[in-house]
Formats: C-alpha cells, structure tokens, sequence
C-alpha cells in the first residue's frame, strides 16, 4: 500500500526536462528563416507572373493586328480580339474551327501553300487575301506566318493579319479613275496633248 502511495506521489511530481540542445534550437531557427524566405520569393513570383499576364493581355488581346495559333491542321487554336472582330464572330466561337473555312475560295490554294511552306520553316513575305466574316463580308488582309513548336512538340503556325480592305479599296477606285480617263482620251475628236510646265508634251 505503501509502495503504492510512493509511486502516485511519483507520478504527480514534476520530472526535470532536459534541457534544449542549442544546435537543434540553431538548426530550427534557420529553418524557420529559410521557409520565410521561400514564401517571400513565391509571393515575388506570383506578382511577376500577375505582371506578365497583365502585359500579355495588354500586347495580344489589345493588338490593332489580328493574331491567330493554327494547329498543323488548320484548326484555331488561339485569337485575339482583333482577329475575332476582323472574322466578325465572338472569339470563344472561332476556337477549334478551321481558318481556311474564312478564306475566300479564290485565295484558298494559295493560302494553302503558304501555310504549308511555312510550317516547313521556309522564309515568306507576307501574302494578301480575301477572308469571308461571319456575316458574309469580304475583308482584305496581309498576312504574316511563323511556324512554332510548342512544349509538348506540336508543330502550330502563327499568323499577323493586318487589314488592307480601305488600301485595296482605294488601288481600286485608282485603277477605275485612269480607266475612264484613258477611255475619255482615245474616243476624244478633240486633239489632247500632256504638258509640262516649260511647255514639253
């Protein structure tokens, strides 16, 4: 019974602990540092990727030029906000179509081969050619193409459009001007001679 009580009384009494080695105090410390330091380089990086988008938005989305990512097959696979008001259509709607569905069919074959040597990685100026929107318009565009491969090794091909329609338009009315003049000049009964100002024709 004795025995017992001893053992009780024991148990109640605070042990002494031992007492802290100072390396594993040290070694606890520069851990807590180091962790400090990671979230701060992490909260760092996530404002600069925030930045990044920012200005991707700004540089793709804003664009004055229409900017489209077409799989090796043709199918969009990006656009920005010009390229969806050139084609006249919401731009979640032109993802997974075929570009080639709004080029006129009197580009088609040279759009074709344009793209096809592009992807092959050859150097091209800009062609010209006529897309069809949504809504049946035709738009006049220059466009620019640029074969990437993305990370997974998909082969894509990136196109510039720039929208010629008013310089076209304007190459027309020109062409349809000295038409009527030169037809006006041969049917004349009237003599007609070109000067210059010191009096040569």
């Amino acid at each position: 019974l004795v025995a017992g009580q001893d053992a009780r009384v024991a148990a109640q009494t605070p042990q002494p602990q031992p007492e802290a080695d100072p390396a594993v105090w040290h070694q606890l410390r520069v851990q807590s540092i180091e962790q400090a330091m990671q979230n701060d380089e992490l909260r760092s990086a996530q404002c600069e990727l925030e930045a990044s988008r920012d200005r991707y938005f700004e540089l793709y989305d804003l664009a004055p030029v229409g900017y489209c990512t077409l799989s090796a097959k043709g199918l969009i696979l990006q656009a920005n906000l010009a390229a969806a008001a050139l084609l006249g259509c919401v731009r979640s709607a032109l993802l997974q179509r075929l570009f080639h569905r709004f080029v006129s069919r009197t580009d088609q074959e040279a759009f074709y081969l344009y793209c096809k040597h592009s992807l092959a990685g050859d150097d091209l100026a800009p062609c010209e050619l006529r897309l069809v929107t949504q809504h049946g318009a035709t738009v006049w565009v220059q466009v620019r193409a640029s074969a990437a491969t993305e990370a997974n090794g998909a082969a894509n091909l990136r196109l510039a459009l720039s929208d010629i329609s008013a310089l076209k338009h304007a190459q027309a009315d020109r062409r349809e001007s000295e038409e009527r003049y030169h037809a006006l000049v041969k049917a004349s009964l009237d003599a007609i001679l070109l000067t210059v100002p010191d009096g040569r024709i």
